[in-house]
């Protein structure tokens, strides 16, 4: 076995050998002959009383696939989150129960912003605090998604402060079945604003030539 893997083998044998009957769940690491290591998961039994073993049986099996994808799994996982959280955008996700599933620190910041508080996941997005027309509003795109359609809207928020967003929503499949909707929104007031402008600047030149 590995070298790390030695003591504690040994540690684990002195308590089961005192322990007629005992079983103990063990991970180890094993050599094969091709000189590389896999991962193993399995139990030591202390069958010495047993005049048909008088033995200590150990039972293990090869978990270092397993391990492999739980591994690649997590780094995954991590890797998603940093990207979600390293943005302004907005990210979040709502269940068929309009509560929140999960929401990356932009989400969480603004609705801060808002509320003087975040909305902890599980929580129903539509029962915050909000003016209940945005509520109805947003409880109706959400509804949208959750028939399968993939739209965007356009929000203008006065407090706490002017912006636009721009809202994309996806339905969230599982099994061919939705089962929620994910939701991204970017601040898109910049844009808004220099089309005002251009609409305003188009208006007066009209304006002029009619004169």
């Amino acid at each position: 076995m590995h070298p790390e893997q030695i003591e504690l083998t040994k540690t684990l044998f002195e308590n089961i050998i005192t322990n007629p009957g005992a079983i103990m769940h063990q991970s180890n690491r094993f050599i094969c002959k091709n000189g590389n290591y896999i991962n193993v998961e399995g139990t030591i039994t202390n069958l010495l009383n047993d005049e048909n073993v008088g033995a200590i049986v150990s039972n293990y099996r090869d978990v270092t696939e397993k391990i492999i994808i739980e591994k690649q799994n997590t780094f995954n996982h991590n890797n998603l989150i940093a990207l979600i959280n390293n943005t302004n955008d907005l990210m979040w996700s709502v269940d068929l129960n309009f509560n929140l599933i999960t929401s990356n620190k932009a989400f969480n910041s603004l609705v801060k912003q808002f509320l003087g508080r975040t909305i902890e996941k599980g929580n129903s997005v539509l029962d915050v605090g909000f003016k209940q027309d945005r509520l109805n509003r947003f409880k109706s795109y959400y509804e949208r998604a959750f028939c399968g359609e993939t739209f965007t809207e356009i929000e203008h928020n006065i407090t706490p402060r002017e912006f636009w967003s721009e809202i994309s929503f996806y339905p969230v499949y599982n099994e061919g079945n939705v089962v929620g909707t994910a939701c991204y929104s970017r601040d898109i007031t910049q844009n808004k604003l220099a089309e005002m402008r251009l609409t305003e600047f188009t208006s007066n030149l009209v304006e002029i030539k009619n004169e």
